[in-house]
């Protein structure tokens, strides 16, 4: 019988796992937004262990299923920091939209504070930008792998198509984003606002949606609990469900904040950090 503990940079973490939750960007993958074939290799060893696998992200679906395929086992999907919840057998749990008048609130403060700023919009599986040949869309799609379309999107909230999720790219002016952010937040009292630590992106979703939330929502329906989980992240939208969990796992490359309030470090993505913690869990 295995030890029912294991140990990690001097300390001792409890092995009693029966579900991995993982953020995506900064966290499974490298540098370069790739998988590696180590991280690949231990996610597929997590089913013969026992232990379920999710992804937690605030990307679309369409932009998650490519690293599915890669990685090869079946997986539950948090998407769009939240607000949509799908099991490994593609039964939807959660799927949380905003409202007309909120997401109309919110594109036009950002219209009036940041007239260039381009918007992305997503509605489920699609993704919708004002702007297609923007820069900031370009390395989008490079980076996630999938498809996105222009279109007003003052015309897709009247024809009803209510977004799951708006994003804004700030990397262009970080210390914009501060203030940007404060003021979309005071757009709607129907709305959660996430500044990422770094000032890169704002994200826009229903009031009360949180990667930790769909990740409760998915581990009731399992029969689970946080004492069951482990989960790995690096940003602020990543911290409740790395406090939540038995294990919350930092990655080397996480802001300093996520450092101080996981209960276990790893190393970076380039050092694969995901991949090393769980070597330690399922064989040390």
């Amino acid at each position: 019988m295995p030890s029912p503990t294991f140990e990690w940079q001097g300390k001792t973490y409890s092995r009693d796992i029966r579900i991995v939750f993982s953020d995506i960007d900064g966290t499974l993958l490298r540098p370069d937004h790739e998988l590696s074939a180590y991280t690949c290799d231990m996610l597929r060893q997590l089913p013969e262990h026992g232990i379920e696998f999710a992804l937690a992200t605030g990307r679309m679906p369409l932009g998650v299923y490519h690293l599915i395929d890669k990685i090869g086992i079946p997986t539950h999907l948090i998407c769009l920091g939240g607000s949509l919840v799908r099991t490994k057998d593609s039964k939807t749990l959660v799927s949380e939209t905003l409202s007309y008048e909120a997401a109309k609130a919110v594109i036009d403060t950002a219209h009036e504070l940041w007239p260039e700023i381009v918007p992305s919009f997503f509605a489920g599986d699609d993704w919708f930008t004002s702007k297609l040949d923007a820069p900031c869309v370009k390395r989008e799609i490079d980076v996630v792998k999938a498809r996105s379309a222009e279109h007003d999107l003052y015309d897709l909230l009247e024809r009803g198509i209510l977004p799951h999720k708006l994003y804004f790219n700030c990397t262009q002016d970080r210390e914009r984003c501060i203030v940007f952010a404060d003021a979309l937040s005071q757009a709607s009292n129907e709305i959660e606002v996430i500044r990422s630590l770094t000032g890169t992106h704002v994200e826009v979703m229903p009031l009360h949606v949180s990667k930790a939330k769909g990740a409760q929502v998915l581990l009731e329906h399992l029969h689970m609990t946080w004492d069951d989980a482990c989960s790995f992240g690096d940003d602020n939208n990543d911290l409740p469900m790395l406090q939540k969990a038995k294990l919350g796992v930092a990655l080397g490359n996480a802001a300093q904040p996520v450092k101080e309030k996981a209960c276990a470090q790893t190393l970076s993505t380039k050092e694969d950090g995901l991949a090393l913690f769980l070597d330690a869990l399922l064989h040390s």
